[in-house]
C-alpha cells in the first residue's frame, strides 16, 4: 500500500510485492494503533497528511513513501495524537513547514519526531482521542460494508449475464 493508495477512499489494491525478496519484510507491516504519514509528495498534496490504522490495514505491505509513527500509549493516546497531527490549521501546517526538496518534497521520520504537540487536560485529550478512535472504526466498517455490497452487486451482475 502506498501513500496514494492509504488516503483514497476504499482503494481497491491490486499491487503485489514479493515479501520474500525484501530486506526485513516485517519493517513494511504495520500494527492497529499506529500512524503513518505520507512524507513525499507536493506539500499541498498529500504530504504531511497522517492516517491512523485499523486491524484491516495490518493485512498490507506498506511502502518506504510512509513515516510509520507508533505512539508511546504510556504517554499519549493514539487518537489524540492523530487529532493534532492532522489538524488542518494547527497540527499539519507544523508537519509540512519541516518539508524539504523542491520537485517532491520530503518528510524525514527525524523532523517528524520534532514537531511539537499540544497538550490539553487529559479528561479533554481522551475525549478527543475517543471520538478520533471511533470515527477511525466506523471508517473500517463502512468499508467493510461497501466491498460486501460491492461484492454482492457484481454477483447479482453475474448472475443476470450468464442467466441467458
Amino acid at each position: 500500500m502506498s501513500a496514494d493508495d492509504l488516503f483514497s477512499l476504499n482503494p481497491s489494491i491490486s499491487k503485489r510485492v514479493m515479501v520474500e525478496q525484501a530486506e526485513s519484510p516485517e519493517d513494511y507491516y504495520v500494527k492497529a494503533g499506529w500512524l503513518v504519514m505520507a512524507c513525499s509528495w507536493q506539500t499541498y498534496g498529500i504530504n504531511g497528511s497522517v492516517l491512523l490504522l485499523d486491524k484491516p490495514h495490518e493485512q498490507y505491505f506498506f511502502s518506504h513513501d510512509v513515516v510509520r509513527i507508533i505512539p508511546r500509549k504510556d504517554r499519549i493516546r493514539p487518537g489524540y495524537l492523530y487529532g493534532v497531527l492532522g489538524h488542518p490549521r494547527l497540527g499539519r501546517p507544523l508537519v509540512i513547514r519541516q518539508a524539504y526538496g523542491t520537485s517532491i518534497p520530503h518528510l524525514d521520520p527525524g523532523d517528524v519526531a520534532t514537531i511539537p504537540v499540544v497538550r490539553l487536560p487529559e479528561n479533554v485529550e481522551n475525549s478527543i482521542a475517543d471520538r478520533m478512535e471511533k470515527a477511525v472504526s466506523l471508517r473500517a466498517e463502512a468499508d467493510e460494508i461497501e466491498n460486501a455490497l460491492a461484492a454482492r452487486a457484481e454477483q447479482v451482475i453475474d448472475n443476470f449475464l450468464h442467466a441467458a
